[in-house]
């Protein structure tokens, strides 16, 4: 008979996705669980494929397209067995995945801004005064405005 306190990964991990479980616990825990589920997808799903939750008797698995929810859902009967054998889950029953796409952009830093010497911003200005066209001049001159000041 296994004593209350067995120190197997997968006994700590049922126990931590127990309503008493802190949302600290249970979210190192699902790390940890998708961890060890990525260990066993084929490795071209591995980084599109993610356990997101465990709700009662369903896995819930998270891919970032259509394509790849597809391919997880015909591994769904394995993902599950994997799950109650290996990963101490014995309540699993169900795999539910979802599509969550990434977004269309990645938020990213502000792009530096490319300084102009102080010289280009002295041409652009003379150019500016030389042109015909009123509207390309304004537009040299506001060019020309980026120019690092020179260093006198």
């Amino acid at each position: 008979m296994a004593s209350k306190d067995a120190k197997t990964p997968a006994q700590r991990a049922s126990a931590l996705l127990d309503d008493g479980a802190t949302p600290t616990q249970r979210a190192r825990t699902l790390a940890q669980l998708d961890t060890r589920l990525a260990a066993a997808l084929p490795e071209k799903l591995r980084p599109y494929v993610s356990l997101a939750n465990i709700r009662g008797d369903c896995a819930i698995i998270v891919a970032e397209s259509e394509g790849w929810a597809a391919q997880t859902r015909a591994l769904a009967p394995r993902i599950a067995r994997y799950l109650r054998a290996k990963c101490g889950m014995k309540d699993i029953r169900h795999v539910r995945v979802i599509v969550r796409p990434l977004p269309l952009f990645a938020l990213s830093p502000r792009r530096r801004r490319k300084h102009m010497s102080a010289r280009s911003g002295q041409a652009l200005q003379k150019l500016a005064d030389r042109v015909n066209d009123a509207n390309l001049g304004a537009a040299l001159r506001r060019l020309a405005r980026h120019a690092q000041p020179s260093s006198s």
